[in-house]
């Protein structure tokens, strides 16, 4: 083997080498982090009915056991945090309870630990077209108290006049008292007449025969 062709093996196994370091090298760094997948609401999305939720997908699962690195805020036009609770981890998908009450630009900040452990994270906005409701307050009205009523004075009515009935009944009755001593008295006028009829012929019968002496 000349030199010539020795210098041309040693060249090709250096470039060979060159290329798997730079294949086997790079293709981990490509791939070695988690990214994005879905969002909901969706990047630049314009909402135009209530949401209770945002949800971030990512094409692996984050590692187990890192969930203290995982973190998702939704800020509203004031820059406050407007999400609540804990977050949601299904496989891939990150979920988060939210409670909006504005119209407006916000914004969705999110992070989480890569499968090769590394942290990543990231933003982005969306706008919130649904306005709120307004709330309706009812004013308690003002109830009038009633003014004290005095009782009604019993007037003193005269005694009803006796009925027909009662009079007549009244008159019964005092016909069935009075009528026995009338009878009473009668009887005894009768018998005083009687007993006057008596001493009288019996006299009348003793003078004649005092004149008569037959």
């Amino acid at each position: 083997m000349t030199r010539r062709t020795r210098h041309r093996i040693s060249a090709a196994a250096t470039a060979l080498l060159a290329a798997a370091a730079i294949l086997f090298g790079a293709a981990p760094t490509a791939t070695a982090h988690d990214a994005l997948a879905v969002s909901t609401p969706g990047i630049d999305e314009t909402v135009t009915t209530p949401i209770a939720q945002v949800q971030l997908t990512f094409n692996e699962a984050p590692l187990a056991g890192f969930d203290t690195g995982i973190a998702i805020a939704v800020l509203d036009p004031a820059g406050t945090d407007i999400s609540t609770g804990e977050i949601t981890i299904d496989n891939t998908t990150l979920t988060k309870t939210v409670s909006p009450t504005t119209a407006g630009a916000y914004q969705v900040l999110w992070q989480t630990v890569s499968a090769d452990g590394h942290p990543i994270s990231g933003q982005y906005g969306f706008t919130y077209a649904v306005e709120p409701i307004p709330t309706v307050t009812t004013t308690p009205t003002a109830t009038e108290t009633p003014e004290p009523t005095t009782a009604p004075v019993e007037t003193a009515t005269d005694a009803p006049a006796e009925t027909p009935a009662e009079t007549a009944a009244a008159g019964t009755d005092v016909y069935s008292t009075l009528f026995p001593i009338a009878l009473v008295g009668g009887i005894v006028v009768v018998l005083a007449i009687v007993a006057v009829a008596i001493v009288v012929s019996i006299r009348s019968k003793r003078r004649n025969a005092e004149q008569d002496p037959r």
